[in-house]
Parts: structure tokens; C-alpha cells; sequence
């Protein structure tokens, strides 16, 4: 049993379906942190690339964000890169990373990105990519592979880890007429309580742990508990622990 949204716990089936969704949104979302994994995977300066786990790929990048579009087993998923972590190349972009992870402002979402729909306030920090010319093309190309499937019903898949989970429950309202699939990994809360354009049926927020430095001991990832008493965010879908 999990926890929604609206306080009440309903059972999930962890069937062949949720188990490949999450693999492949795992990889992706791992994926999304490889260093020069545009350059790994390109295919000569067409800008196409090719994965051998993957039908399709394609990836859209503004530092420190990346979006990743892929589609394999007949779905097509749209992957969020999270904070990167610090290092002598990318300490910038770090930097960057937090600077958006602190913009608690708030930010209106419409349903569908269409200004004469219903919308919902989010952060504004984890929006940002989201108004790039780059994220804008990676959601096209993720809705013409939806074009594309055979059951458009069970096609869409958003997914992030971290702050790109958050980005991803973005996306998911900008998304909603599609009926996506939700994803997440460890993610902080991004849209205020009550946003009913939020697929909570369909989204799986997976909350991870790690193993102590005792090689015994396991405690869970502290993101997706940050307090919200500022930003007013709340955690929408089903909570599954990973231990």
C-alpha cells in the first residue's frame, strides 16, 4: 500500500508493465548524469545518436539541464537530469544547479501549456528548463514518437531523478491531455497541494536508500523530505520505498 496524494491508500500492482516502465526510466535517468553521453552515443555530426539498449534516443542539453527522448518497447519517454554533482569541470554548472533548487518562487502551470486551461503554481527553480528553446524541442520530439504508438494510452512516460523528478511533475501537467506515465527518483516536492492536473493514478515516486558506512545499516534519501513550510509544495501519486 502507498500513500496518494489526497491522503488515502490504494493498492499497486507491480506487474511486467510498472516493473519494465521503471527499468527503463532507471536507465534514462541515469543516464541523463553520464558524463558526455551526447558525445558516447553520437553517430557521426548529424546530431543523431544510438544506444544498444534503446530503439531510439535523442538528447537536448542547456547546462547545467539536460533533457534525454528516447522510445523503446513500444513507449516513448522524456527524461529530466537532476543536480549534478561537484567536480573541477562542472563546478559552475553546480553552482547553477542550486542557485535553481533555491528559486522557491512560484510559477503557473497551465494543463496542456495552454494559457486558456486550468493551471497549477509550482517552483519556478524547477521550471526553468522547461522555458528553454532546447526542453521545447525535446517535448515536441517526444510528442511526435506519442504520434506514433500503437496504444497512445499506455505510451508517454516522464521521468527525473532528483531535481530532474521535479521538473518531470512539471512536465506532467504541461503533458496532462496524454495521458503520461509518471517516474520518479528521489525527487523533492515542485507544485502546490490540490493541483489536479497532476496524474496521480499514474505516477510512481520511488524514494531511494542507501547503505551506511557501515555496510549494514540502511537510511533513506533525505530529498524527498525536505520541509515545504516555505515553498507550500506537496508530494502527489504513489510512494514506493526502495530498500
Amino acid at each position: 500500500m502507498a500513500p496518494n496524494d489526497r491522503g488515502t491508500t490504494e493498492p499497486i500492482k507491480l506487474d511486467a508493465r510498472l516493473i519494465d516502465i521503471t527499468r527503463v526510466s532507471a536507465m534514462l535517468s541515469a543516464l541523463a548524469y553520464e558524463e558526455n553521453a551526447a558525445e558516447n552515443y553520437s553517430r557521426g555530426k548529424s546530431d543523431r545518436y544510438e544506444h544498444p539498449d534503446l530503439d531510439y534516443i535523442q538528447f537536448y542539453i542547456n547546462e547545467p539541464d539536460q533533457a534525454i527522448v528516447a522510445r523503446q518497447n513500444g513507449r516513448c519517454y522524456i527524461s529530466f537530469r537532476g543536480t549534478l554533482s561537484p567536480t573541477k569541470e562542472s563546478l559552475g554548472f553546480f553552482f547553477n544547479d542550486w542557485e535553481q533548487n533555491f528559486d522557491l518562487g512560484n510559477r503557473i502551470i497551465h494543463r496542456n501549456n495552454d494559457p486558456s486551461q486550468p493551471a497549477c503554481e509550482g517552483r519556478r527553480g524547477y521550471a526553468d528548463f522547461i522555458d528553454t528553446q532546447e526542453a521545447k524541442e525535446g517535448l515536441e520530439d517526444v510528442l511526435r514518437c506519442v504520434d506514433d504508438c500503437s496504444d497512445q494510452e499506455d505510451c508517454l512516460v516522464i521521468t527525473g531523478h532528483s531535481q530532474g523528478g521535479a521538473t518531470a511533475t512539471i512536465a506532467s501537467i504541461l503533458l496532462y491531455d496524454w495521458q503520461p506515465t509518471v517516474v520518479t527518483f528521489g525527487q523533492p516536492p515542485a507544485v502546490d497541494r490540490g493541483c489536479e492536473w497532476i496524474p496521480s493514478e499514474r505516477f510512481y515516486r520511488y524514494i531511494n536508500s542507501k547503505v551506511e558506512d557501515n555496510n549494514v545499516d540502511l537510511s533513506l534519501d533525505g530529498v524527498p523530505f525536505v520541509p515545504t513550510i516555505v515553498s507550500g509544495s506537496a508530494h502527489y501519486g504513489h510512494a514506493l520505498l526502495l530498500g
